[in-house]
C-alpha cells in the first residue's frame, strides 16, 4: 500500500464519519464531501461486486457525481469508463418491472453484458494515480484541519 493509498484512506474515513455524523443523509454534507463519498462509493462497490451492484445500491446521482468528480480531478479515462457503464444500464433504468440491478442485468443483451463486465474490470484497472489524484485535489482542505 503506498502512501497515497493511506492518505486516501484518511480521506475517505473523515468524510464517511462526516455522514455518519449528520444521519447518512449525504445532501446535508459540501460539494467536496459529496464527491468524496460518490468517489468511495465507486470505488469500492464497482471494484468488489460490480458497476450495476453500485448503480443499484447508491443510485444515478451518486454515479453521476463520480463521474464529474473523476473529469475535475484529472482521471478522464475512469470517468469515460463509468460513462460508458452507465450508457449500457441507463436505458433499462425506466423500464416496466425493474426493481432491482438483477432486473437490469438480466434485461441487457449478452453482449452488453459481456462489454459491462469488460468495463468492471478495466474501472479498476485504469492507469490513472486514482488515490495521488484524489489526495492532490481533495486533500489540502481536509489536512489541514
Amino acid at each position: 500500500m503506498s502512501v497515497w493509498d493511506l492518505l486516501q484512506n484518511r480521506l475517505f474515513d473523515s468524510v464517511v464519519l462526516s455522514l455518519e455524523s449528520v444521519g447518512w443523509d449525504v445532501g446535508t454534507l459540501g460539494v467536496a464531501d459529496r464527491e468524496l463519498i460518490a468517489l468511495w462509493r465507486a470505488e469500492t462497490t464497482i471494484t468488489c461486486t460490480g458497476f450495476l451492484s453500485y448503480l443499484g445500491k447508491w443510485g444515478l446521482g451518486c454515479c453521476c457525481i463520480a463521474i464529474t468528480a473523476l473529469e475535475d480531478i484529472g482521471a478522464p479515462i475512469r470517468a469515460e469508463v463509468l460513462r460508458s457503464m452507465l450508457n449500457i444500464a441507463g436505458p433499462h433504468l425506466n423500464r416496466v418491472g425493474v426493481e432491482s440491478y438483477i432486473d437490469i442485468l438480466l434485461s441487457l443483451s449478452e453482449t452488453d453484458r459481456l462489454r459491462l463486465r469488460r468495463l468492471d474490470e478495466a474501472f479498476g484497472l485504469c492507469s490513472e494515480p486514482l488515490a495521488r489524484l484524489i489526495v492532490e485535489h481533495y486533500g489540502a482542505a481536509k489536512f489541514a484541519h
